[in-house]
């Protein structure tokens, strides 16, 4: 089975995932590749689709991919993953970002977590990173870590079930 694990990062997560994704389909024939170096999408049994969420909106590489691509991503086997700090909301950004048609068609839509390290920012980004997290772990009444927060960290166990329904999903 021929995969393509298709992405664009700002942070590095959602690369980090695509290739994470790419170990657990071990045995499978993977390409990982950022949206701007995008294989032909016809050589694919299966495609996935991965791009962070910020602001509540998917980042404008993967508005845009989906956009051009809206006609041969229906016509494949797709999984779109999402990385983003807030997981808990990751369920309404599925619904606000990803395009009706391409939800509609997908094998899937998950989140597969998200990271808050500063050291993979710059600039404003970096500086709006370091305020979430100082909310997060120095938010409480106190300045002690919010009950009802937690920092964002990569999910394993959806990482692998990615893998695995990928993998089922031979045709």
């Amino acid at each position: 089975m021929k995969i393509a694990i298709i992405y664009t990062t700002k942070g590095g997560t959602t690369r980090e995932c695509a290739e994470l994704l790419a170990r657990e389909l071990n045995g499978h024939n993977v390409t990982v590749a950022d949206m701007n170096t995008v294989p032909d999408l016809n050589e694919f049994d299966n495609v996935v689709i991965g791009f962070p969420i910020r602001g509540a909106k998917a980042a404008k590489a993967a508005r845009r991919y989906m956009k051009e691509n809206a006609a041969a991503l229906q016509t494949k086997r797709v999984a779109y993953y999402m990385c983003c700090g807030f997981i808990d909301c990751a369920e309404e950004y599925a619904e606000k970002v990803l395009p009706k048609a391409l939800s509609e068609s997908a094998l899937t839509v998950t989140c597969l977590g998200g990271s808050l390290d500063p050291a993979r920012f710059k600039g404003f980004d970096k500086m709006i990173v370091k305020a979430v997290r100082a909310e997060i772990l120095g938010g409480g009444e106190n300045g002690e870590q919010r009950d009802d927060m937690t920092l964002p960290t990569i999910l394993d166990e959806n990482i692998a079930q990615l893998a695995d329904l990928l993998k089922s999903s031979n045709l």
